[in-house]
């Protein structure tokens, strides 16, 4: 049975690949209407399809939101799916897809303030499945950092610490598929460091919101546990100490900041001390 499943969704597949393409085709020609009429064809029969999540909600976005520049129907076509995805959300019987929906066309709009007041929504709700609660913390949690609305996760401490974790050795695993991948191997140095770069600072961004979090919700000896598992597992370079101390500033504890501070000094290499005093200094922690 599970086989006939594969095997449907291997098919629907491919069917939405040729349509993807061919909507891009149009793209080139200057069709934008056919375009538009193709990527949302790909955006509403893709939605549940196994293995087809993961485009939907980056590359498929990513082409409607280039083709909304030069035609505005596009951005018309998104919100009202938004719009759709969010009604969706609120109801008793909602699922993770359409609040993933929800979520994923607000980022994508530049409107975390809509994700943030749709996660406070569900939240209050009553009877409201707390597998979905915590579904969606995980997805918005950048959104309520950007808006300071920490009082919205004070409940979920666990939740955040375990997402960190979960965050870097998902990072850590990725790392070592990617290493031991023929593709990584046909790249010159230079690639293969930016590459590696790239993927390392989305790690310390996806890791140092659930830090935020927690400091901002006054958890700073769970913080602090968070930021000495990234130095463990991502290094102790200057970015990582600068992008921390940024967060905690933010949430308003300059006592996080300082215990960065003072971890960075002990965890760096000797050559990386005077760069670290600089940014401290920079960022108001010392005197100079």
């Amino acid at each position: 049975m599970s086989g006939d499943v594969d095997d449907r969704g291997s098919a629907e597949i491919c069917v939405l690949n040729a349509r993807l393409r061919e909507a891009r085709t149009h793209v080139r020609r200057g069709q934008r209407e056919e375009a538009l009429s193709g990527f949302l064809w790909c955006y509403d029969h893709g939605a549940g399809v196994r293995g087809f999540g993961p485009i939907r909600h980056s590359f498929l976005l990513g082409d409607i939101l280039h083709l909304a520049r030069s035609f505005p129907p596009a951005w018309s076509a998104l919100r009202e799916r938004r719009d759709q995805a969010e009604e969706a959300s609120m109801r008793a019987c909602a699922g993770i897809g359409e609040m993933c929906d929800a979520v994923a066309l607000n980022q994508r709009l530049g409107a975390p303030e809509r994700n943030v007041l749709l996660f406070e929504n569900i939240a209050k709700r009553a009877g409201a499945s707390q597998l979905l609660c915590r579904a969606m913390l995980v997805l918005v949690i950048e959104d309520i950092c950007s808006l300071r609305r920490y009082d919205l996760v004070a409940s979920f401490q666990a939740e955040i610490v375990s997402t960190a974790r979960n965050r870097l050795k998902s990072h850590v695993k990725r790392a070592k598929i990617r290493a031991a991948s023929r593709w990584v191997g046909v790249l010159d140095d230079a690639a293969k460091l930016e590459f590696s770069q790239g993927s390392r600072n989305s790690a310390i961004a996806a890791v140092a919101s659930c830090y935020e979090a927690l400091v901002g919700i006054g958890e700073l000896g769970a913080a602090h546990e968070v930021f000495l598992a990234v130095c463990e597992n991502l290094g102790t370079e200057t970015d990582v100490f600068f992008a921390f101390c940024e967060r905690a500033l933010r949430a308003g504890r300059q006592e996080a900041a300082h215990c960065a501070l003072t971890d960075a000094l002990r965890l760096c290499h000797s050559n990386d001390t005077s760069r670290i005093h600089r940014m401290a200094q920079q960022l108001g922690l010392t005197d100079g």
